[in-house]
């Protein structure tokens, strides 16, 4: 914080400090502004973390994951059809 001689200050070197002051506070965040950034922050590493084959690696899991349901459903519904007919 500017100090101010109060005997010696003009009302411009006042004016000034106060400026000054004033733009620091507007310049502080805010809480929500604070998270903002930090939610921020935390998706760009996760962007960062994502390479080539992780990528990959990651749609061949769901792949699998994938065909395994549908061979679940498969089988359900063929049991369904052999008690139906």
């Amino acid at each position: 914080m500017p100090e101010i001689d109060n005997e010696i200050s003009t009302k411009d070197q006042i004016l000034k400090a106060y400026n000054k002051v004033l733009e620091q506070i507007q310049q502080k965040e805010t809480p929500e502004e604070q998270q903002t950034r930090v939610q921020q922050n935390k998706m760009v590493e996760k962007v960062y973390q994502n390479t080539q084959d992780n990528i990959v690696s990651t749609i061949a899991e769901l792949k699998i994951e994938l065909n395994k349901q549908l061979d679940t459903q498969c089988t359900k519904l063929s049991q369904e059809f052999v008690k139906l007919t």
